[in-house]
């Protein structure tokens, strides 16, 4: 089934699997270790995240170009829609009304308005964008990318994140990581 991501429920009784070569996601019972449900989604799905009220689960399908949005009471797929090429990691605001999409082949952001599942705008991000986090206080949106800025041939390889006001949906602080790759000092 070739598990490649996970998310829980707040509450710790649910485990969505992220299965990319059978195109599903597995709902395990934490307490019984049993799988409850298998869902079907797009084709190689990587990233999922859940809306912060729990009722959708957003998983992206890397060779669909889009997102799949499951509804957590039916688990049945409710909507499908397209994103960039080859999305990746997602997270929602805190409210969860703005969907952010990593599309690692388009070193882009797509932000999806929850309500209609609208693409509204396209941030740049870093070479091949890959995973997005929420910051604590719920206010920025951060974007790691997968493979260095371009730099000199035989200079050490710089990785790039990239801070996103969560409300504005605005690109505000790009920061270069540098000896963040195995082998650098």
């Amino acid at each position: 089934k070739s598990p490649i991501r996970l998310a829980i429920s707040k509450d710790g009784k649910l485990l969505y699997v992220v299965c990319e070569n059978t195109n599903e996601v597995l709902v395990v019972g934490t307490e019984n270790r049993d799988i409850i449900h298998n869902i079907k989604v797009g084709s190689h799905p990587f990233g999922i995240t859940l809306s912060p009220d729990e009722t959708r689960i957003y998983v992206s399908n890397r060779w669909d170009d889009s997102v799949s949005v499951i509804d957590a009471n039916s688990m049945e797929v409710t909507n499908t829609f397209s994103v960039g090429d080859d999305p990746h990691g997602m997270v929602t605001e805190a409210s969860g009304k703005h969907l952010f999409v990593a599309n690692l082949s388009e070193s882009d952001i797509s932000v999806i308005e929850t309500e209609d599942f609208t693409e509204i705008k396209r941030l740049i991000a870093g070479t091949y964008p890959f995973d997005i986090a929420r910051s604590p206080d719920e206010r920025y949106i951060y974007v790691s990318n997968q493979m260095s800025n371009p730099v000199p041939f035989r200079t050490p390889s710089i990785l790039e994140l990239t801070t996103i006001d969560a409300e504005r949906q605005f690109v505000v602080d790009r920061r270069e990581l540098f000896s963040t790759l195995l082998g650098q000092g």
